[in-house]
């Protein structure tokens, strides 16, 4: 009788090993899986992040670049008034 049930209590610790050994397994590919994943996707939502600030840089770039031509202008033209109207005060 002790040698019938050490056989089956061997055979469910053969078992449980078994599906530990198989969770651990599957726990460890997914981990590497997702690990994979999310390193890709950092990477892609890093890639939109810098095109998305560079495109953004460009844009207040060319809105500083306007906005100064177009002041220096007014700046020029406002010279010579400026100047008249302090010869006018003296």
């Amino acid at each position: 009788m002790l040698h019938t049930e050490t056989i089956q209590l061997q055979e469910l610790r053969e078992k449980v090993h078994f599906v530990t050994n198989q969770c651990l397994q599957e726990m460890q590919r997914t981990g590497r899986d997702d690990g994979i994943q999310m390193t890709d996707h950092f990477i892609t939502m890093s890639q939109i992040e810098c095109a998305y600030y560079d495109s953004w840089y460009n844009e207040w770039k060319e809105l500083a670049g306007k906005l100064s031509t177009q002041g220096g202008q007014e700046l020029e033209s406002i010279k010579p008034l400026t100047q008249a109207s302090i010869r006018n005060q003296q």
